[in-house]
């Protein structure tokens, strides 16, 4: 393994800079692992151009530093693993060695928090640190982001073991899939009448982007009936076709603007926002699959597919 390591550095914003750091030092409990693929968040975007405030208004508010290594969505093999990371570091207990296919979560949880010990299911630390967000690559080990060869991973990372068989194409959306978990909020809701995500229900995800594709494709694998996705770009709406597991029924409408005028039925129960659940860059909307009828009216004259 070579001692020096090339990374794309975001030294301020709008300027990337192509720099080289050495192979950090392993203490006990961590490792290095060399990326494979690293997704580009829409948070990357915002502090490419300036727009650094995180969490903004919360316990958690921070500010994203200069220079650094961007990218938090990542999967890769273990090059190096100090002993103690391969017996505890993974999530579930697994036994890690090199040469093991892993990606991470990338927040970094105090443990000790209210969220910590009362919140189930997803991070919303009030000291959560963030890979590709938080550190800078000017401090040792400065590859803590994903847009390098090689990535250090701190011994309180919560790592996963990828199965054998799924690729790297696969399971860098885990990060991305584990943002749907606004579908498993709803769904515990499912236990009162007339709200929540039960089996058959009819599921709207407005806007078909990354989280958008990857909330139709939970959706479908949790039993939602009939499900409508709505986004002006017609290649991202027959990638949302495209994701089919079950026979469930799909229905695509193009522009919901030309055709939900304000006063119709589908427009009134939108704005009242009744049951809805908001992932970071998509809403989903869900009511109750006897009542889908007022879509399929209201849509009736649209582009489907």
């Amino acid at each position: 393994m070579a001692d020096a390591v090339r990374a794309a550095v975001l030294v301020a914003p709008g300027r990337y800079e192509l720099q080289t750091f050495p192979r950090p030092a392993l203490p006990e409990g961590a490792l290095l692992m060399q990326v494979e693929m690293s997704g580009i968040c829409g948070t990357d975007k915002h502090t490419f151009l300036g727009e650094t405030k995180q969490y903004a208004g919360t316990p958690a508010e921070t500010d994203t530093p200069f220079p650094i290594i961007q990218g938090h969505e990542n999967v890769g093999v273990i090059a190096e693993i100090s002993p103690t990371a391969a017996e505890h570091i993974e999530f579930y207990g697994r036994r890690l060695a090199v040469g093991d296919r892993i990606t991470m979560c990338p927040d970094v949880v105090c443990g000790r928090c209210y969220p910590c010990t009362h919140v189930m299911g997803y991070v919303w630390c009030d000291n959560s640190l963030c890979y590709g967000n938080s550190f800078t690559s000017a401090e040792p080990p400065h590859l803590l982001g994903g847009w390098a060869e090689y990535m250090y991973l701190r011994p309180d990372t919560f790592v996963y073991k990828v199965p054998s068989g799924l690729s790297p194409r696969v399971a860098v959306l885990a990060e991305l899939m584990a943002c749907a978990a606004s579908l498993d909020k709803v769904k515990e809701f499912s236990s009162y009448a007339m709200e929540g995500f039960n089996s058959g229900d009819t599921v709207v995800v407005i806007g078909s982007g990354p989280l958008g594709l990857l909330h139709i494709a939970k959706a479908d694998m949790m039993g939602a009936g009939q499900i409508i996705v709505s986004d002006l770009s017609p290649y991202r709406l027959t990638l949302g076709s495209a994701l089919r597991r079950r026979r469930s029924s799909r229905r695509v409408f193009n522009n919901p603007r030309a055709t939900l005028g304000p006063s119709s039925r589908a427009d009134r129960w939108t704005r009242s926002r009744r049951g809805a659940a908001y992932g970071e860059h998509t809403e989903v909307l869900h009511r109750r699959h006897r009542n889908a009828q007022a879509w399929r009216d209201d849509a009736r004259d649209g582009q489907l597919c």
